[in-house]
């Protein structure tokens, strides 16, 4: 038995060697997985048996082997197989042996926290970004925390802006925090003066002169979402139109139900106020906020103070430039001259019978052979634009020196309306409105504690509209396609 075993083994043996160094002539720059196969099994044949779930067969290869092996060896490339060849079979399976990633590598950081004048700050908190990981800081302001090589630690404590630094395996960490701006410390524009906010009992909003938008035709038009409290009402889209504003509602009735508006402390309105001039805009809601005002007051006040010239030495001139796209929201689509006679044949033939529009008249109005007497016309088309456009320009100047301050403006601004104009007619029918605004801010220090304030405002309004826009509207709805 055993020289028959040796006989086997031998055989077997050579039979795999032969196997590997089997000759091919294989040439393929690009072939994918699976025509390899199909290939190196059409001239071999030898098959492959694998898990179709492991081999990625749309992969594309490079096939350039001497002997099966090798092709092989290529054909599975690049995907972490491996294969063994025994008798007329190529086995594939995954290759096991990837090598394991390496673990990170934990150390032990120590650290202070410190504030910006480099006083220890006790009780801040130092937690690991992601992780529920996390010390707090000794009297001393220091900590001690084990980390793992690249992760994030997050340092932060109340009324400080949060910090934060990654470990790079460095033994020691000095983190500076800087203080949160205060809000309670800005001021608030009040009655004749200025207030801290935390010392302010009244209601009182302010708005960020940032969220006014500058492209808007009239200051009143950007109110609404601004703060909580304040009700404004857009009555028509014309241009050149406002909207009407209330302060918590409408507290008095009669012609004086509107909050009353102050700029730089004289009484205006607000739609004469260009968005460019505004410095702070503060609305008073309550009586406590409102009582030096009286029954002025009832309905809110708007306290808005115009831009002031700074000790700048130099002159800083500022422009800007907008064009703005302006379209309906949405534009009624009205019946065509089709659907409009098939409706009245509808109507006609269920009150007095028979067809009011006959197929050959339909034909008529339909192929425009005949516009004169047999029209289709659609009329918001004819009247109305899809879109119009807006335009303003604005220019400053600031500057000043410790005895004279200056803050001079100029802008000019344009709406088109929606109206389509027939140009043949010799002149412009269309709607537009055009205003352009001056301003100029001048303090004067005429002794130490007195100083001077010449404020001067120019609004010039130009509005052209046909004669009645509401009636252009109304007809555009009545009168029929054809």
């Amino acid at each position: 038995m055993k020289p028959i075993r040796l006989l086997l083994s031998v055989a077997a043996l050579l039979a795999c060697c032969y196997a590997s160094a089997q000759s091919l002539q294989l040439r393929k720059d690009k072939i994918s997985v699976k025509e390899a196969m199909d290939l190196i099994t059409q001239t071999t044949g030898y098959s492959f048996i694998y898990a179709s779930s492991d081999i990625d067969m749309t992969a594309v290869v490079k096939l350039h082997a001497d002997n099966l092996e090798q092709a092989v060896s290529q054909t599975l490339g690049g995907q972490q197989l491996s294969f063994k060849i025994s008798g007329k079979n190529i086995l594939v399976k995954k290759d096991d042996s990837t090598p394991a990633a390496p673990k990170s590598v934990t150390g032990e950081l120590e650290g202070v926290v410190i504030d910006e004048t480099g006083l220890p700050i006790p009780g801040a908190t130092v937690h690991i970004k992601g992780s529920t990981k996390g010390v707090m800081t000794d009297l001393d302001g220091r900590f001690t925390i084990s980390v793992q090589r690249g992760e994030q630690l997050m340092v932060s404590f109340l009324g400080y802006e949060e910090a934060s630094f990654e470990y790079s395996g460095q033994k020691h960490e000095s983190i500076t925090l800087v203080p949160k701006r205060n809000e309670l410390d800005e001021a608030v524009l009040v009655a004749y003066g200025k207030q801290r906010k935390e010392s302010v009992i009244g209601a009182i909003s302010t708005i960020n002169v940032d969220k006014l938008s500058h492209s808007t035709n009239k200051l009143s038009n950007v109110l609404a979402g601004q703060m909580a409290g304040i009700v404004s009402v857009q009555r028509s889209g014309e241009p050149g139109e406002g909207s009407d504003f209330w302060i918590r509602g409408v507290s008095t009735f009669g012609a004086n139900n509107r909050p009353l508006v102050l700029v730089d402390g004289i009484e205006r309105d607000l739609n004469l106020v260009d968005a460019d001039d505004v410095e702070t805009f503060s609305i008073l809601k309550d009586a406590t906020a409102t009582a030096l005002y009286g029954v002025r007051g009832a309905n809110g006040v708007v306290l808005i103070s115009t831009r002031r010239g700074k000790e700048a030495g130099k002159p800083v001139i500022s422009g800007r430039v907008e064009a703005t796209l302006l379209q309906p929201t949405k534009m009624p689509k009205m019946a065509n001259a089709e659907q409009f006679m098939d409706m009245y044949n509808f109507a006609f033939a269920d009150n007095k019978g028979g067809v009011f529009y006959t197929e050959e008249a339909k034909a008529k109005y339909l192929d425009g052979s005949d516009p004169d007497l047999y029209p289709n016309v659609n009329w918001m088309d004819e009247i109305y634009k899809d879109a119009t456009s807006s335009y303003r320009v604005n220019v400053n100047v600031t500057g000043g020196s410790d005895k004279m301050q200056y803050y001079v403006a100029g802008s000019y601004y344009r709406e088109n309306g929606i109206f389509s104009p027939d140009e043949g007619l010799g002149y412009n029918p269309s709607n537009n409105w055009s205003r352009f605004n001056f301003r100029s801010n001048i303090d004067i220090k005429l002794f130490p504690h007195t100083t001077l304030n010449i404020n001067l405002s120019n609004q010039y309004d130009t509005k052209r509209q046909p004669n009645n826009n509401y009636s252009l509207w109304i007809y555009a709805f009545k009168t029929i396609p054809i």
